[in-house]
């Protein structure tokens, strides 16, 4: 029995050492694992870091847009409003352009009615002047008949 226990104490100083040195290769293992997700934690940390301080600035970027963003809003209301008024203006001019166009058909009517009757006016005057004319010419010659008549009886 000696010799089996001593087999058996062989068998486990074997297993020992075998489980030793699974235990050995299993904890360098562990230690390259540990260390490998050591570093994948580093890294890890550091790519949180940017992303926490990327988002900061995305997060202010945002802020700014959203305030340009009411700025231009409230700018684009204004524009809008301005536009409506220029719009009434116009309609408003357009209305009044439209009155006066009417106001000008009527004094250009008007003005043609005082031409043709000052046109009609002068003619009458004119032919007056000449009626008034061709009667002083007539009485001319009336007189320059009784002249010759008198320069007749005179030499006779």
């Amino acid at each position: 029995m000696d010799l089996d226990k001593s087999e058996y104490n062989q068998s486990i100083n074997d297993n020992s050492q075998e489980n030793d040195s699974e235990i050995t290769r299993l904890q360098a293992r562990l230690k390259v694992f540990a260390d490998d997700k050591a570093q994948q934690l580093k890294e890890l940390r550091k790519i949180l870091s940017t992303l926490r301080s990327d988002k900061e600035k995305l997060t202010n970027k945002f802020t700014e847009s959203e305030k340009n963003l009411e700025k231009t809003l409230d700018e684009n209301k204004k524009l809008k409003d301005k536009i409506s008024a220029t719009s009434k203006n116009l309609d408003n001019y357009s209305a009044i352009q439209n009155e006066n166009k009417v106001q000008l058909k009527q004094f250009e009517d008007k003005l043609k009615e005082k031409s043709y009757n000052q046109l009609v006016t002068d003619i009458k005057v004119k032919n007056g002047e000449i009626s008034e004319f061709q009667n002083k010419s007539n009485e001319l010659e009336e007189i320059i008949q009784l002249q010759k008549k008198m320069m007749n009886i005179l030499r006779r």
